[in-house]
């Protein structure tokens, strides 16, 4: 379970008085932009001569001229991302919970998902579901680059972005694993309870047995005596008359 919580200072509402107002397009229309191949591919090789980052992702965002910074996209609502890998690269974990569309278009490699593996090469696509941990390899012996398209804007949008560092990650999936082993300790220890129970039981049980047999036993030594001492007491009579 995920909690998020947030400080805010007191606030007062307003009241926009719109009586008779008429309703109004206030839309802002982005202009068509083309991106070449040219562009693509010397972005690529820039992004491959840096040195690598501490997260392992070499990204550019593709940003529309008229987007806001608070929200930088290709469209409104969709966010373009290139991303490069040398061979024997990977990031480190993430997620967040806008939902992506991978696609390569160079190179090749691997993608694995909350512990599923995704193998791609150039002009696969694929999918990663919102707020699922992934990291990327490049497992081949050429670059790897891939266009993700998310709608990461429209969640900046209406304020709702949620992203997971690598670190927050890690630490969210030792909880879970601690969490997870105590369960099973609590678990090992009620069974080894219940049997240690059940042993007991059985005892008792047992004990109640021999108890039972020996007040029988008893019971039948008693009624031996009686008649022993019946017939003592007819012998003993008949040795007098005699």
């Amino acid at each position: 379970m995920n909690t998020l919580r947030k400080s805010f200072d007191s606030q007062r509402a307003a009241f926009a008085d719109v009586s008779g107002a008429s309703a109004t397009d206030n839309n802002q229309y982005w202009a068509p932009v083309v991106i070449t191949k040219a562009e693509i591919d010397a972005e690529i090789e820039r992004l491959a001569s840096l040195p690598a980052p501490g997260n392992g992702r070499r990204e550019s965002l593709i940003v529309h001229p008229m987007a806001p910074a608070s929200a930088p996209g290709l469209a409104p609502g969709i966010q373009v991302k290139l991303s490069v890998l040398k061979p024997g690269e990977e990031t480190a974990p993430f997620r967040h919970n806008a939902t992506e569309v991978n696609f390569n278009i160079a190179g090749e490699g691997e993608v694995a998902i909350d512990g599923r593996t995704i193998r791609h090469e150039r002009y696969d696509v694929w999918n990663h579901p919102s707020f699922t941990r992934y990291v990327h390899r490049n497992t081949g012996r050429t670059l790897q680059a891939r266009l993700t398209y998310t709608n990461v804007p429209l969640l900046q949008n209406l304020n709702v972005t949620i992203t997971s560092t690598a670190s927050a990650v890690v630490q969210q999936r030792s909880t879970t694993a601690a969490i997870s082993d105590a369960r099973q300790l609590v678990g090992d220890h009620a069974g080894s309870t219940h049997m240690a129970i059940d042993s007991i039981v059985d005892s008792l049980a047992a004990v109640l047995d021999n108890v039972d047999g020996t007040r029988s036993v008893g019971a039948r030594v008693r009624d031996h005596a009686a008649l022993l001492e019946q017939e003592l007491t007819r012998m003993m009579e008949q040795l007098r008359a005699a």
